[in-house]
C-alpha cells in the first residue's frame, strides 16, 4: 500500500462516520438497491464492490472535497478496517470498473424511491395551502470532450471544432417541500425537440392530481398550460385557482 495512503488512512480512522461512506443510509439501503437491480433482471457475483457499496461510494465520492476515486476507495479501506473488515487493495481499477457495471435505469429508479419516501415522510406545515408544489427549471452542463460525448451531446454551433466541449441540456422536477430531485430529463444543447419545454413534456406523467407547478416565464405558454390541465396517467393536473376580485 503505497505511503501516502497509509497516513491518510491513519488520519481518518478515528474520525469516520458510517455517512462519510454510507451516506443517505437511512433513505438508501441494500434491500432497495438489491429490489431495484431484481425489477430490471440484473444480476451482480458476490464481490466486495457490491451494487449498494459502489453506489454508495460514489454518492461520497460526490459529496467529498476530493472527488477522486482514489479518496473513495481510501475511505473505504478505513470503513471496512474500523468494521473489522478485511481491507481492500487501494487501487482503484476494481471500483472504477464496478461503477461501470450499475444500470442506468436502476439509478433512475432508486432516485425516484428515495424521492417518494423523502416525499412521504413530510409535514403537511410544509405544504402550501395544503397543496404540494413542484419547481421546473433548467440548466445547461458541459462534460469531458470525448469523441462519444460529442456524438451525443454536441457542443454549441457558436465555438470552433476542437475549441469547445460537449453541452447537454437538463430540466429537473424539485420539490419545494423537501428540496428533493423528483425527476430529471436529459437531452443534447441542440436540434429538434431538445428545448427546457420538450424535456418538460418527459416528466408530466410524474405530478399528481392537483399538483401546482412553479416555474419561470420560459415554461408559461398557452400551450404549456394548458398541457398541464389535461388528464394524464389516471389524474389531472393544476394550476392555482385565479385570486378573487
Amino acid at each position: 500500500m503505497p505511503q501516502a495512503t497509509r497516513r491518510w488512512i491513519s488520519e481518518k480512522v478515528k474520525s469516520l462516520h458510517a455517512s462519510d461512506v454510507l451516506p443517505f443510509h437511512d433513505i438508501l439501503d441494500a434491500k432497495m438497491v438489491n429490489a431495484a437491480l431484481a425489477a430490471a433482471g440484473v444480476t451482480f457475483k458476490e464481490r466486495i464492490y457490491t451494487p449498494f457499496l459502489t453506489l454508495s461510494m460514489f454518492l461520497s465520492q460526490v459529496l467529498d472535497p476530493d472527488h477522486s476515486c482514489r479518496a473513495a476507495v481510501a475511505r473505504l479501506i478505513v470503513w471496512l478496517a474500523v468494521n473489522h473488515r478485511k481491507p481492500c487493495a487501494p487501487e482503484t481499477n476494481s471500483y472504477c470498473d464496478a461503477r461501470q457495471r450499475l444500470p442506468l435505469e436502476v439509478i433512475v429508479e432508486l432516485v425516484h424511491q428515495t424521492a417518494r419516501k423523502i416525499e412521504a415522510g413530510g409535514s403537511d406545515e410544509w405544504l402550501w395551502k395544503g397543496r404540494k408544489v413542484a419547481l421546473v427549471d433548467g440548466a445547461t452542463v458541459s462534460m469531458p470532450d470525448t469523441l462519444k460525448n460529442q456524438q451525443v451531446f454536441p457542443q454549441s454551433t457558436t465555438q470552433g471544432i476542437g475549441l469547445g466541449f460537449p453541452v447537454a441540456r437538463l430540466v429537473a422536477l424539485i420539490s419545494l417541500a423537501t428540496g428533493v430531485v423528483r425527476d430529471l430529463a436529459l437531452g443534447p444543447y441542440k436540434g429538434k425537440e431538445t428545448g427546457e419545454t420538450a424535456l418538460f413534456r418527459t416528466l408530466l406523467d410524474g405530478l399528481e392530481a392537483g399538483e401546482i407547478v412553479l416555474g419561470d416565464r420560459y415554461f408559461a405558454s398557452y400551450f404549456m398550460i394548458a398541457e398541464l390541465l389535461q388528464p394524464a396517467a389516471g389524474c389531472r393536473r393544476s394550476v392555482p385557482d385565479a385570486p378573487a376580485t
